[in-house]
């Protein structure tokens, strides 16, 4: 009978050093039902070939052959034509994997159609280093970074009625194969843990590489293919590739309705004093701004009508000014912005805001284009360009922002800041929803007056089915609560529990293996 692999693992080789330690993990793996599948690069060194044929010369399980061309999405079909096996994955030369790689990899295909892996690297000495702790499985994020390609193991089969390998897809054909497998099989099982380890390297993650510009070309393939106009860019930070940015086009401008609840406070930033309201309704109302959008202002009675009369000034009256009475109470203004609101997308916006990126509103609008989505929030920044909002995290019972106070490009946790990806929730200080939908679900529970109204309402969204996105691509700041300590009341946090409690205890987009079974110190949320 034909041998036949649970895995068939691809490799291309362009440089013999420290292939050898990739031959001794697959040796070493505990689950011994694998296939080596090499191709050397018209481009390796001289001698190559005759190296690798002795390296495997007393292994069945191996078969090197000499490459067609140069081209790597040429040698990635040859590959795959050798692959005779239950499933594929790619090692790259000269990395390795755990041992307990494919043991662990055979159980989870038990009960998932496909598997991926995190990563890490090894230092001179072979420790493990600099672990990629990944997300459950995102398919915008996927496709914003290609944080599933290592060690993503697919079915052979699947691969092959895809068609297989797209030659054009260059130095991102597997990418390419995992986004179209992606489509078919659905979501996959999360390994978590080091099971992919890259040679030594001098930066940490995200561990990305070949040319950026074919992981643009294949994303945009992958979508148009389904019907999805786009434009692709690298997302990139001195130098280091992070991802891509996935620019949709707006098929249409339904009407937006920006509701801002105010008291018309004033404090000093930059050394100015600042209205934050009047300020940022100037930064809204620009000749760029999003073609059909309507301001809405809740103000609390006894606001100062110099600042009502300036905002009726910068909108030339095109404003909806909403009184409210009563002591604070956010869900409740909102809702009752909501109810004044004509449009058919509803942004919440905190007052103290300005906007950075001019096109934010219609990033927002073009991701809740899709009607799998249910909210999209941006990143909010203090003012001194760190970090206040880069989503939620919900972790022990808790609820915080993500990478909470870290610079606006740091690469903590992959970059994960930096790239359009899902979230549990985002923040109701920049939130973008359908009306309809924001209804639906029942708009801000005004259980909650002060604090978790946005992680309710974002939760009952992710209950109706939704999917929620955070994007970096929209950024604003977020200025007055930077010194505002957030005031959480026990009643508050026993009625989140009570609603919500397990669904606190597990975050998908946070690895499994860094939820805490204590509080963080970003737990608070405003």
């Amino acid at each position: 009978m034909t041998y036949r692999a649970l895995v068939a693992v691809l490799t291309i080789v362009h440089d013999p050093l420290f292939l050898d330690r990739s031959f001794a993990c697959l040796i070493g793996q505990s689950d011994s039902r694998w296939q080596w599948c090499v191709a050397v690069s018209p481009s390796a060194p001289a001698g190559t070939f005759e190296h690798v044929k002795a390296l495997i010369a007393d292994e069945p399980r191996a078969i090197a052959v000499p490459g067609v061309s140069a081209d790597p999405g040429a040698l990635a079909g040859q590959l795959l034509g050798l692959a005779r096996a239950d499933t594929v994955a790619w090692l790259d030369a000269g990395d390795q994997l755990d041992p307990a790689t494919f043991a662990t990899v055979r159980e989870r295909l038990q009960r998932a159609p496909w598997v991926y892996t995190d990563e890490a690297a090894t230092d001179d000495e072979g420790t493990v280093v600099d672990v990629w702790f990944k997300p459950d499985y995102a398919p915008e994020w996927s496709r914003s970074q290609p944080y599933t390609l290592r060690l993503a193991v697919v079915p052979l089969d699947v691969v092959r009625d895809l068609g297989g390998v797209r030659t054009e897809s260059g130095t991102a054909a597997w990418y390419d194969v995992v986004l179209r497998a992606a489509a078919v099989l659905g979501p996959p099982d999360h390994l978590a843990g080091p099971f992919y380890l890259h040679g030594v390297r001098g930066d940490g993650p995200p561990f990305i590489i070949g040319d950026p510009l074919d992981r643009c070309r294949v994303v945009a393939r992958v979508l148009e293919a389904d019907g999805v106009p786009v434009d692709v860019s690298p997302v990139a930070v001195a130098g280091r590739p992070v991802g891509q940015r996935v620019r949709r086009a707006l098929h249409r401008h339904p009407r937006v309705s920006v509701i801002i609840p105010t008291r018309a406070s004033w404090s000093r930033i930059h050394g100015f004093p600042r209205c934050h309201v009047v300020e940022l309704v100037r930064s809204l109302w620009t000749e760029d701004r999003y073609p059909d959008l309507e301001v809405v202002v809740i103000y609390d009675v006894g606001t100062s009508p110099s600042a009502l009369s300036e905002i009726q000034a910068i909108t030339g009256g095109e404003v909806v000014l909403v009184p409210f009475d009563g002591p604070f109470h956010f869900s409740r203004k909102c809702n009752a912005g909501a109810l004044a609101a004509t449009g058919q997308y509803l942004c919440f916006l905190n007052d103290d805001m300005e906007v950075v990126t001019p096109d934010w509103l219609h990033e927002l609008a073009s991701l809740l284009q899709d009607p799998g989505v249910g909210a999209v929030g941006a990143r909010l920044l203090f003012a001194d360009d760190t970090l206040q909002h880069a989503g939620h995290e919900y972790n022990a019972g808790y609820a915080g922002h993500t990478m909470f106070r870290c610079g606006a490009q740091d690469l903590d946790s992959g970059g994960r800041a930096l790239v359009t990806s899902e979230r549990s929730g985002v923040t109701g200080a920049c939130m973008l929803v359908r009306a309809a939908d924001y209804l639906r679900v029942g708009g801000f529970s005004e259980e909650f007056p002060l604090s978790y109204n946005d992680v309710d309402l974002s939760l009952k969204i992710i209950a109706a089915g939704f999917r929620i996105l955070y994007t970096p691509h929209a950024t604003l700041f977020h200025y007055e609560s930077q010194t505002r300590r957030a005031t959480i009341t026990d009643t508050e946090m026993r009625n989140i529990r009570w609603r919500w409690g397990p669904r606190l205890e597990s975050d998908p987009y946070v690895n499994e293996l860094l939820r805490s079974p204590t509080d963080t110190s970003s737990a608070d949320l405003e």
